[in-house]
Formats: C-alpha cells, sequence, structure tokens
C-alpha cells in the first residue's frame, strides 16, 4: 500500500535516507488482505493440479545470502545448470515498517481483532529471521 501512495514499486538506484511517514487506511488495508488471502487460496487450488515449486520472496530471497540456495533449488527444479543470479533491484525504503507508517500499531492491533493473528506472527517471525 506504501508503493501504491508513493507509486515506488521497484528502485534501481539508492535513495538517501527516506523520511517521509504513511498513514494506511485500515479499513481498507483489511479489505486487501482478506482478498489477498482469497486468491491465495484460488492460488493454491490451481496449483495442487500442476507440478510446481513454492518459492516466498520474504522467506526466500529477501536476504541475499539465500538466493544462491533458493536459485539453486530453482534451476534445479527447471532441469538447468545453475548461474550465478544478482539484481539490480534496491529496497524502496530501508526502514521497518513500523519506522514508516505512522499506524503501523493500528493496523497490527486491527488484523489480530479480525482473526489474523496468525498472519501476524507469520510477520513478526519473518522480521526475526531478517535480523
Amino acid at each position: 500500500m506504501v508503493a501504491a501512495q508513493t507509486d515506488k514499486w521497484v528502485r534501481t538506484t539508492q535513495q538517501p535516507n527516506p523520511t517521509e511517514k504513511y498513514h494506511i487506511d485500515v479499513e481498507m488495508f483489511l479489505e486487501r488482505v482478506t482478498k489477498s488471502i482469497q486468491s491465495e487460496q484460488v492460488e493454491v487450488e490451481i496449483l495442487d493440479s500442476v507440478d510446481h515449486i513454492k518459492v516466498i520472496y520474504e522467506k526466500e530471497l529477501l536476504n541475499t545470502d539465500d538466493w544462491e540456495k533458493t536459485c539453486s533449488r530453482i534451476f534445479k527444479y527447471l532441469g538447468t545448470y545453475p548461474v550465478a543470479v544478482s539484481s539490480r533491484s534496491q529496497i524502496t525504503d530501508p526502514r521497518s515498517d513500523s519506522e514508516r507508517i505512522d499506524n503501523f500499531d493500528e493496523i497490527m492491533d486491527a488484523l489480530k481483532i479480525e482473526g489474523f493473528t496468525e498472519l501476524v506472527d507469520d510477520y513478526f517471525n519473518i522480521l526475526k529471521k531478517i535480523d
């Protein structure tokens, strides 16, 4: 939702020290989360009938130290020889979500109230892995 507000989906150059704080509409955020979960359920149903591997960016590609292992798995699945991988993309904003979203706590509380506690827990577990 921050990307939609800033119209910065991908960066190829480093942005020096972003300072802007963003306000996320909680109801709109909850709607997007609900739709995203519904879409993921449909995707899982479709993929159940198709040979595939699962790659989750936040778990396997966010940290560059994981790229070689993850990409080796992908190359093996595709039946190709592994090659070195790199990216010109940069992190759009190095600050944590709680630093750049002014109503972060409100969003986390709303997710828990609406029954998305597992999603919140997964989010914080991913953060622990990154740190």
